[in-house]
């Protein structure tokens, strides 16, 4: 069963994207699933379309919707 794993980002540059240092106002999502043996089998990066963006619903509800099973997300303890 693969583990999908989403990452808040600021371009769509896929495995390259830059990290967002805001969870909710990230302008894209990475999503990559990873097989059992760790390969990444697919990666996408989808749009942020919260209210944040102009469009409906919460970051997290958004990010829920995707059905990871794991979220990373960059802190830098401010």
């Amino acid at each position: 069963m693969p583990v999908r794993i989403v990452i808040p980002v600021i371009d769509e540059s896929g495995l390259d994207a830059i990290l967002s240092e805001h969870f909710g106002r990230a302008p894209f999502f990475a999503v990559f699933d990873i097989d059992e043996k760790g390969t990444i089998v697919d990666c996408k990066t989808i749009p942020n379309t919260s209210e944040h963006f102009g469009g409906t619903g919460r970051p997290p509800d958004r990010i829920l919707a995707l059905k990871p099973r794991v979220l990373i997300n960059l802190w830098n303890g401010s």
